[in-house]
């Protein structure tokens, strides 16, 4: 179950970023692990979903790759100083928002899956 979850969202974060942000990606080769503890990036946006799934998605962001779907969302255009923490938050949120309601469909019962930011 872990990879009809897990492969939609890297398979449809990857495009995003791609196709629609227009940002390269050095590699698709990704390696999903199992860990007992998550040391959460400075930059980290969290979705949780409702339903008969129940998981909390986190995507964390190094500063450079922030800065250029910052960049991207504002079309090149450069971010006000005294509003750019505020905004950069936003725009994390809003590309896990993005990515998990194109990307994720319930395996279990094809439900709709409800999401909490």
């Amino acid at each position: 179950m872990h990879n009809d979850i897990l492969t939609p969202l890297i398979e449809r974060s990857i495009s995003f970023l791609q196709d629609d942000l227009n940002i390269n990606v050095i590699t698709d080769k990704i390696e999903v692990i199992h860990t007992a503890k998550i040391d959460l990036k400075k930059n980290t946006a969290m979705i949780g979903t409702g339903g008969s799934i129940q998981v909390l998605i986190t995507i964390g962001y190094d500063d450079n790759l922030l800065e250029k779907i910052v960049l991207a969302f504002l079309e090149g255009e450069e971010p006000v100083e005294a509003e750019k923490e505020e905004l950069y938050e936003s725009v994390s949120c809003e590309f896990v928002n993005i990515i998990v309601g194109n990307a994720l469909h319930n395996p279990v019962d094809e439900t709709t899956l409800s999401m909490s930011l």
